[in-house]
């Protein structure tokens, strides 16, 4: 399948204002690391979304799966937008409690609540100061299941312009 410049920018500004409406929802994180699957993080997923449904939430909460949020020795982990709270040391018992308390009572859960305070072990961590992630920079912003919301945040773009506008020269300086 050939897709022209054009076309990308057609895409991006249609989920683009998709995004915007992504605001209004609530997000939450999952983190899908090998550690945190092995403490149980899909099972609390499938609780997670199963909750979401039978109390008609299905619309207004998207759960999407994250390699990593960060504090996967305290996992199974969530992170929960727009507040931006995070929950750690999960279990199935609690899903019930971040459903009813915190999504429907918008009531942060203390005892599930992530007070650690040392900084998020990062997946590719910078390993100077001055480097900045580029390739990872959307990690846990864009659902890597749509490619439609990588597109809305210029995947491909670069390489559109590199394939059609720019000589192989200007491609390599």
């Amino acid at each position: 399948m050939t897709i022209s410049l054009d076309k990308l920018k057609e895409i991006k500004e249609q989920f683009s204002k998709l995004d915007e409406l992504k605001d209004e929802k609530r997000v939450i994180l999952i983190c899908a690391d090998e550690e945190c699957l092995s403490k149980g993080s899909r099972e609390i997923e499938e609780a997670l979304l199963e909750e979401i449904a039978s109390n008609g939430l299905k619309d207004k909460v998207e759960v999407i799966e994250v390699s990593k949020i960060g504090h996967c020795e305290v996992g199974p982990e969530i992170e929960i937008y727009p507040e931006k709270v995070t929950y750690v040391n999960l279990s199935l018992e609690d899903v019930g409690d971040i459903v009813n308390k915190h999504l429907i009572g918008g009531e942060v859960i203390g005892h599930l609540l992530y007070t650690g305070t040392e900084e998020k072990v990062s997946e590719l961590g910078s390993p100077h100061p001055k480097e900045v992630r580029v390739v990872l920079r959307n990690c846990g912003v864009v659902d890597p299941r749509r490619i439609e919301e990588y597109i809305a945040r210029d995947g491909y773009m670069v390489l559109g312009k590199a394939l059609t506008e720019m000589t192989p020269e200007q491609v390599i300086e």
